[in-house]
């Protein structure tokens, strides 16, 4: 036996005698295929490749552990540049080779670069880094994958010479970009975060700075491993305007990183360094960005507001509501139109209008975008265009939006419902078994629904009286600023809604999506599957046929293509009608319901028409508040076949038939009795053609009677049909 072993040992010598024997191996680290690796374009035309590591990786860079990164490409369908086994001892280093290869920048030392919060960085690739003069991402795609190695020292005995062998770790998944690879980047972030922030002092100098935290929400990071993402700080003192409005630099990193901590020193009034917590009080939200090709940045919505100081979020709120108020602060449901504010004054319409936006971005869990393009000529303000998106307000005339109009309590109840209506469509919003207040009377038409409702839930509350007190309905009233409805009193019917949504969405019967954008260029497309239920015709028309004055702008699509558009104004029995000529320009007509009268006149001409009509023609003139179309056969019968969700709004569908055959299907808001799409089925062969209507105006907004007006000085010729 013993020979036996001895003999095994010769031979097992034999064999490794003419091996190369290296001394002084080392420890190497056990390392994984990298966590995510993903390649873009920036706004210059050079590819950006982004890597992230995991938490290992990382922990491994920071105990000094030397990891490298190979890139390796190829060009459409060729073979990969590189592909190197790294098998056995090299006497050439892994820097020393791929600058012969002309490839320098293939191998990187990971801990030579500075990462971000979640473990990513970007390294940038130029034509020359692939021997190239140029992109050309038209009629090419570029491949890239990358993996971790580890190179060590090693001693070849037998050739007398140092050296090294390379560890080489799983490749990554391969990252695309070009003519069959597109990185799609989103147009909007809607999540925030969560800001959260403290006065501290320096241990070194006893000077104060301020220190913050935050949560990134799982989109963002995600998003932030196809491109860099990075948080911003805007910050105000006191009642000024926030450094975003004003143009000022907001704080974020030096080199624009994600951050979950920073700190930084305080900027006050006095300059650098000073601050008086005593006498100032700090105000910072936050907002997460990143830049997409072209060069433009997209941005969040502004996180909740984080208040450092011993200043309130408010100037003076009366003592009943202080409660509510805290809760609706701490909830981030105060805007911060209205953060420092006297919350006793009457409330505007731009700051109700980022109010309940507020509470919509709360609780809806898609995007909600600007209307686009906007129609107002006296604001900006992107929270009032998405509450004019949403349905929620309108404007006081077809360019004007008032938004230092102030509102009263009707109004902001009514906006309110729709806000909800907008959140929870398909909740169950009857008002059947609600008394009525004892100054119903006093309530306008278009407001019962929703200040029902809103009593219903208890969001809303009379007076000791019992009282809802809608509007001022005489001078004394007005002058007294009876029924507007406060700052506080509109935040405090905002909170009780927040709190009571769960309970609203409980009696949901077909959850459905953010609202539908209103269409610019294409129809909105018609859902395919009603639910059961829906208005009688008789019904919703008892609800149009309330409504004085409104504004809308209606829309004409055949085959998917914008056809035709036009505008429609109403106030009591006047209506005026601006409709497209085919061969340029507009025709306008203005008719008087009770006289029986029209007067048309092209745009820019100098002659107007004249004539009397046939009142029950409706060929001639069909009431914009109607429902049936005036061209399709008497005979129809409408009928509900269930309710959809269009622009925010719950609405019966009907379908009209003749002779058996569906002819028409029209969407009716339940809200308004108003339509707000045609949908005609003219044959099979027929082209498909819808019309949808746009209302800007609903009975809350003057509309002058100057719009009914001829321009002066056109000469009117009385015409005898």
């Amino acid at each position: 036996m013993y020979r036996k072993v001895v003999t095994f040992l010769i031979i097992c010598a034999l064999l490794t005698m003419f091996l190369p024997a290296y001394a002084q191996e080392e420890e190497r680290p056990a390392l994984e295929k990298p966590e995510s690796f993903t390649s873009r374009i920036d706004e210059y035309g050079h590819i950006v490749l982004r890597l992230k590591h995991s938490d290992r990786i990382m922990q491994l860079i920071k105990d000094g552990v030397d990891i490298l990164c190979e890139f390796d490409w190829k060009i459409n369908d060729g073979p990969w540049q590189f592909d190197n086994k790294w098998d056995g001892f090299n006497e050439q280093g892994l820097f020393e080779y791929y600058e012969s290869q002309d490839a320098y920048w293939a191998v990187k030392i990971l801990g030579d670069y500075h990462h971000e919060a979640e473990n990513a960085l970007d390294i940038w690739v130029y034509p020359e880094s692939l021997q190239l003069e140029e992109f050309d991402f038209q009629n090419n795609t570029y491949y890239f994958r990358y993996r971790y190695l580890y190179e060590y020292s090693v001693y070849d005995e037998a050739a007398d010479v140092w050296g090294y062998r390379v560890e080489a770790y799983p490749y990554s998944d391969i990252a695309a970009i070009g003519k069959d690879a597109e990185v799609a980047l989103p147009d909007s972030i809607r999540e925030s975060g969560t800001l959260r922030g403290e006065l501290k002092n320096r241990e070194d100098t006893g000077l104060p700075y301020f220190y913050f935290t935050c949560n990134i929400p799982e989109s963002i990071k995600e998003l932030n491993k196809k491109t860099k993402v990075w948080n911003e700080i805007d910050w105000k003192i006191g009642n000024d305007k926030w450094a975003s409005e004003k143009g000022e630099l907001l704080v974020m990193t030096g080199i624009q990183d994600l951050w979950d901590n920073i700190d930084f020193d305080p900027i006050d009034e006095g300059g650098w360094g000073e601050i008086d917590i005593k006498e100032n009080t700090y105000y910072f939200r936050m907002r997460f960005c990143f830049q997409k090709p072209n060069g433009s940045i997209v941005y969040s919505p502004f996180s909740n507001v984080v208040q450092i100081g011993v200043a309130a979020f408010y100037q003076k709120a009366s003592e009943w509501a202080e409660g509510e108020l805290k809760d609706a602060y701490e909830k981030g449901l105060i805007p911060d139109i209205l953060i420092g504010a006297d919350m006793t004054q009457p409330i505007t319409r731009e700051e109700f209008a980022e109010l309940a936006v507020r509470l919509c971005e709360k609780t809806i869990d898609e995007d909600i975008l600007p209307a686009s393009p906007n129609p107002f000529t006296d604001t900006t303000n992107p929270q009032i265009l998405k509450a004019y998106k949403l349905g929620i307000t309108t404007g006081t005339s077809k360019t004007a939006f008032s938004p230092n109009l102030l509102i009263n309590r009707e109004q902001c109840a009514t906006m309110l419902y729709r806000a909800i209506k907008a959140i929870a469509p398909n909740a169950d919003y009857s008002i059947e078994g609600v008394k009525d207040f004892p100054d119903q009377k006093d309530i306008s038409d278009w407001a019962v629904e929703g200040t029902k409702y809103m009593f219903k839930l208890g969001i809303i509350k009379g007076d000791s009286n019992g009282n809802f007190m809608p509007k001022a309905v005489t001078t004394a009233q007005e002058a007294a600023g009876y029924g507007m409805a406060t700052r506080e009193a509109a935040i405090l019917m905002t909170v009780r809604t927040f709190d009571k949504l769960p309970e609203i969405e409980l009696t949901t019967v077909q959850p459905t999506a953010t609202p539908t954008p209103q269409p610019t260029a294409a129809p909105t497309p018609a859902p395919s599957q009603p639910s059961s239920g829906g208005m009688e015709l008789s019904a919703l028309e008892a609800k149009s046929s309330k409504i004085n004055q409104l504004y809308y702008e209606w829309t004409q699509y055949v085959d998917g293509e914008k056809y035709n558009e036009g505008k429609v104004w109403m106030k009591g029995s006047k209506v005026k009608k601006e409709d497209p000529l085919s061969t340029g320009g507009a025709m306008i007509y203005i008719y008087d319901m009770e006289k029986g009268l029209c007067t048309s006149y092209s745009v820019g001409g100098d002659t107007a028409h004249r004539w009397d009509y046939d009142l029950n023609d409706p060929g001639v003139l069909e009431k914009p508040t109607g429902i049936r179309s005036w061209f399709i056969p008497e005979d129809v019968i409408y009928k509900p076949v269930g309710t959809e969700t269009m622009n925010g709004q719950v609405c019966t569908v009907l379908v009209g038939e003749s002779e058996g055959m569906e002819v028409i299907r029209i969407w009716v808001s339940e809200e308004t009795g108003l339509k707000l799409r045609e949908d005609y089925v003219l044959g099979p062969d027929a082209p498909r053609a819808l019309i949808e209507y746009n209302y800007i105006i609903i009975d809350d907004a003057p509309i002058d009677d100057s719009v009914f007006e001829i321009p002066a000085g056109m000469t009117i010729e009385e015409m005898d049909f």
